[in-house]
């Protein structure tokens, strides 16, 4: 099982010892861990078109680090991914909206009992 997980330096809402222990908690279980701790983040999610620099935690909680953790998290997940599409496809358009119009039911390990 792969797990990613993303950690800032400069996070002050989640201790870094947190970060850490959940890491080590997956490699316990022998889960394939990927864990990118160095950018100079705070509490956000790093993305390349972010409003806010790498540094601020504050909504939308959209940071610019200057790199790409979402095809590293996909890279990791997947293998090779190919980089996004200048233009987003429109829903129902071909454009590989089928996982997120699948029922939570019919998502392997998702449904209820």
């Amino acid at each position: 099982m792969p797990v990613y997980t993303y950690h800032g330096t400069k996070d002050p809402l989640v201790r870094t010892s947190v970060s850490d222990e959940g890491v080590r908690f997956y490699r316990d279980f022998g889960a394939r861990t990927a864990y990118h701790d160095t950018d100079p983040a705070g509490h956000g999610w790093p993305t390349p078109n972010a409003p806010l620099s790498c540094g601020t935690t504050f909504y939308p909680f959209l940071i610019n680090c200057g790199n790409d953790p979402q095809g590293e998290m996909l890279g990791h997940w997947l293998g090779q991914v190919n980089a996004a599409a200048a233009t987003p496809r429109a829903a129902g358009t071909g454009g590989g909206t089928r996982a997120a119009t699948t029922p939570r039911s019919r998502v392997r390990g998702c449904g209820r009992s």
